[in-house]
């Protein structure tokens, strides 16, 4: 493990003799600051794929819309972060095959449930074929998240889980803005068209859109968190959490 630098130069220096798997960044940084390392490491290093996980005190619709620029960059937070959900992100990434080399085996929950809801989530739309980086997915793991607390009763219509999920963002997105980025997160997907995309969407013969996104992965993962957690994942314990039927 390197020891923490405070100057963007001497970070980069460290990472080209060092090349750790992992980089935690700060955006601003004196010297050299963190956009700069990321263009570095994407152009002139680019036999070197470690982790990259970015923290910045920037929340701008620019910012996020930089960050969406970067496939290189998998974790984006606003400051503060909990130093623990760092080391869970770090982890569950780093126990994954090494970047551009997946098997076609790649299944949901490897991070376990221990990690929370919203990284369970990450996890899974990261090996759907999207960035954790990209606000096109934080929308989706949003909308996501709140069907898969609201219960497989609680029905949320499309117009009302986009109120919903644009209400979760500072400053707060608007309807038809989170409507365009489900919308580009779906073209995404069907791109990439990653092992578990077909899977679960294209052998099950599901019409991918906006709403078969969030709703059929929202069903899954709930099943698979009853079936893995016990129910703990939800901030209570449920002994009697039914089981899927096989």
């Amino acid at each position: 493990m390197m020891e923490p630098v405070h100057s963007g130069d001497i970070a980069l220096k460290q990472i080209e003799l060092y090349r750790p798997d992992a980089i935690i960044l700060d955006l601003l940084l004196p010297v050299n600051d963190g956009l700069y390392i990321i263009d570095y490491i994407d152009v002139e290093m680019p036999s070197y794929r470690p982790v990259i996980y970015v923290m910045s005190i920037f929340n701008t619709e620019k910012i996020n819309r930089l960050m969406d620029s970067y496939d290189i960059v998998d974790y984006y937070r606003i400051k503060p972060v909990n130093p623990e959900s760092v080391t869970n992100a770090l982890f569950s990434l780093l126990i994954d095959e090494p970047k551009g080399q997946k098997e076609s085996t790649e299944k949901i929950g490897e991070i376990g449930p221990q990690a929370g809801l919203d990284l369970v989530v990450e996890d899974y739309l990261r090996k759907l074929g999207i960035g954790t980086a990209m606000l096109q997915t934080k929308c989706v793991r949003v909308a996501i998240e709140i069907l898969i607390r609201a219960g497989k009763n609680n029905r949320i219509g499309m117009m009302e889980l986009y109120k919903q999920t644009g209400q979760q963002f500072t400053p707060p997105l608007s309807s038809s803005a989170v409507e365009r980025h489900l919308r580009s997160a779906v073209a995404n997907i069907k791109g990439k068209s990653t092992p578990l995309f077909e899977a679960y969407f294209i052998e099950s013969g599901i019409a991918v859109n906006s709403a078969t996104l969030v709703h059929e992965s929202a069903n899954m993962l709930r099943r698979w968190i009853l079936e893995n957690s016990n129910g703990t994942i939800f901030g209570k314990q449920n002994s009697t959490i039914p089981r899927k039927r096989r």
